[in-house]
């Protein structure tokens, strides 16, 4: 069974066998007699073919936490809208979080606060669902469906502390700094 899945990896990594053998430190002849004659090899040639597998896999997935801005730049609902408006047309932000207590309670766009008396809080207008959370781990490409489907920015969050936001932004300034696609 661990064959198997080892094949499979082999196949989705677009590696040789030559190569696994290369980078595994076990001869080539010991790789395809394990992988294509389903011949026993040792737990230790099985576990250090494994361990390049899943090296190689981590160093070519790009996650949450490879694409967020590390800053998360809150709103709070007792702040002005004339507040937070200028704060997020400096950043050029559309829109912001809310959190209240520690809380993340929703968030504000930059379209809402338009028109709006800029001495008034922002409480009334903050829409009361929040921000898409998502783990550090999650793949990058999950997190581009959600952000082409519905939402604007998705937030980082492990153990229900907030690591970080991912924008659409987030995901070019990826591609463009690290010479990455994502």
């Amino acid at each position: 069974r661990m064959v198997s899945h080892l094949r499979g990896r082999l196949d989705e990594q677009d590696m040789t066998q030559k190569e696994l053998a290369e980078r595994s430190g076990i001869s080539e002849s010991h790789v395809s007699r394990a992988l294509n004659e389903g011949r026993e090899a040792s737990y230790d040639k099985i576990y250090r073919m494994w361990a390049v597998l899943k090296q190689e896999e981590a160093e070519e997935r790009v996650t949450a936490e490879d694409v967020m801005a590390g800053e998360i730049e809150w709103a709070v609902p007792d702040e002005t809208v004339g507040e937070v408006g200028k704060r997020a047309m400096e950043m050029a932000y559309t829109q912001l979080p809310v959190r209240e207590g520690g809380d993340h309670i929703g968030w504000v766009t930059t379209e809402t606060l338009a028109g709006k008396d800029s001495d008034s809080p922002i409480r009334p207008l903050v829409h009361r669902e929040g921000f898409t959370t998502v783990p550090p781990y999650l793949d990058v490409e999950t997190i581009q469906e959600y952000l082409n489907r519905e939402y604007r920015a998705i937030l980082v969050e492990d153990d229900g502390e907030f690591l970080g936001i991912v924008t659409p932004y987030d995901l070019v300034n990826f591609t463009l700094n690290e010479g990455r696609e994502v």
